[in-house]
C-alpha cells in the first residue's frame, strides 16, 4: 500500500466507535431532541473529523459550526451551510442556499431487509443481517448535497441485468 493510501489514524481517534449504532434521540443546544441519525449532532461531529480538513477544496467552503435545523417526517436534520465568505455563495452552480446533509450510504432498514430476505437463500441471510446491523452506524454515513434532491436519485438506483437503472425509491 502506498503512503498516500494509508489513512491518517490520528484524525479518527476522536471518533469513539464508527461501528456503534447512532441513536436518534440526542442532546443538542441543551435539549434532548429526536434526530434523523445520519444528520444528528454525533453524525455532524463525525463529519467534522472526516471532512473538515479534507484535501477537497470544496469542504473548506462550509462552516461546520453553522448548522441549519430542518424537520422532515417528525425528525430533526442538521445541515451544514456554506461559510458566509464562501465563493460558492454567489456563483451560478451553488448559490447561498446550497447545503450538505448526512445520508446513509447503504440503506438496509427493516422494510428493505424484509423484502430482501424473501429473495435471498438461507446461506446469504447472515450477510444481510451484518448489513442490517450496520445500517445506522457512522461507518455507513456520509455527507451529500441536500440541495437538488440527490438523495432521491440515489435511492432510486438499482442494478438491472448488469446495468445501473433508476426506477424511483423502493
Amino acid at each position: 500500500m502506498k503512503n498516500e493510501e494509508v489513512l491518517d489514524a490520528r484524525r479518527y481517534k476522536k471518533v469513539p466507535d464508527i461501528l456503534e449504532k447512532v441513536l436518534g434521540e440526542q442532546e443538542y443546544q441543551g435539549c434532548k431532541m429526536d434526530f434523523d441519525p445520519d444528520a444528528s449532532p454525533s453524525a455532524i461531529e463525525y463529519y467534522k473529523i472526516i471532512y473538515k480538513d479534507s484535501a477537497l477544496k470544496m469542504m473548506s467552503e462550509f462552516d461546520f459550526e453553522k448548522l441549519e435545523r430542518r424537520i422532515l417526517k417528525d425528525k430533526i436534520r442538521l445541515l451544514v451551510c456554506l461559510s458566509s465568505g464562501s465563493d460558492y455563495r454567489n456563483n451560478d452552480r451553488f448559490g447561498p442556499k446550497f447545503k450538505l446533509g448526512g445520508d446513509i450510504d447503504f440503506n438496509f432498514n427493516e422494510k428493505k431487509v424484509s423484502k430482501l430476505r424473501k429473495l435471498l437463500s438461507e446461506k446469504n441471510q447472515n450477510k444481510l443481517d451484518e448489513c442490517s446491523i450496520r445500517h445506522h452506524t457512522l461507518r455507513n454515513m456520509s455527507l451529500i448535497a441536500s440541495t437538488g434532491r440527490l438523495n432521491v436519485l440515489k435511492n432510486g438506483l438499482y442494478v438491472n441485468n448488469g446495468s445501473i437503472a433508476w426506477g424511483g425509491p423502493i
